[in-house]
């Protein structure tokens, strides 16, 4: 519980907000991420942190080469930084494995990457599912799942409900261009 003063300057004098502080949700300290070694060496990242809480929206910008998809790789727990930590609700990603990670980017960790990354074969249905059912939901429960999160994007208002069930997916060329983001969410 935080002891914080209740109002912008504890303006209320003997009352005391003991309203837990909201957890943070991500936690980027002091982190560093050299590509190469030697006089090859480039600093991607240096001493960046960053803290977010939950419902917290930012915007990562700047000119192409100053570390943005570096900062998400590492946010996302696709890459692990030279220096510093990484923290995804709590869990320092550094001190996981392989499938560790995989568990935090499976259940907290939402990537839209610029290329989107879908599997070529599988319909936007199979492929919104895939996550769910390498987590363990059954695959009729994870297709449930799945057209519920595809309707509340209203991909009807963009005249791709029929995209959702065919096999070659032009998702990919649509958005691709247009995305790279990433979302972390809390443990519900």
């Amino acid at each position: 519980m935080s002891g914080r003063p209740n109002g912008p300057a504890g303006d209320r004098a003997g009352v005391v907000d003991v309203t837990p502080l909201p957890e943070r949700i991500l936690d980027v300290v002091d982190v560093t991420r050299v590509h190469g070694r030697g006089q090859t060496a480039v600093a991607a990242l240096k001493g960046v942190s960053l803290s977010l809480l939950p419902g917290e929206f930012v915007a990562v910008m700047g000119p192409s080469g100053s570390g943005k998809s570096t900062l998400l790789n590492l946010a996302g727990g696709l890459d692990l930084p030279t220096s510093g930590t990484v923290a995804v609700e709590g869990q320092e990603l550094g001190r996981l494995g392989a499938t560790g990670l995989a568990r935090v980017r499976r259940r907290h960790v939402g990537y839209v990457f610029q290329d989107l990354n879908l599997v070529p074969s599988l319909t936007a249905v199979e492929n919104a599912a895939l996550p769910l059912e390498l987590d363990g939901m059954s695959p009729r429960q994870a297709k449930a799942e799945a057209l519920v999160s595809l309707a509340a994007l209203d991909m009807q208002s963009l005249e791709l409900e029929s995209m959702l069930f065919v096999r070659k997916n032009p998702l990919h060329n649509l958005f691709a261009r247009y995305c790279a983001s990433i979302e972390i969410w809390p443990e519900t």
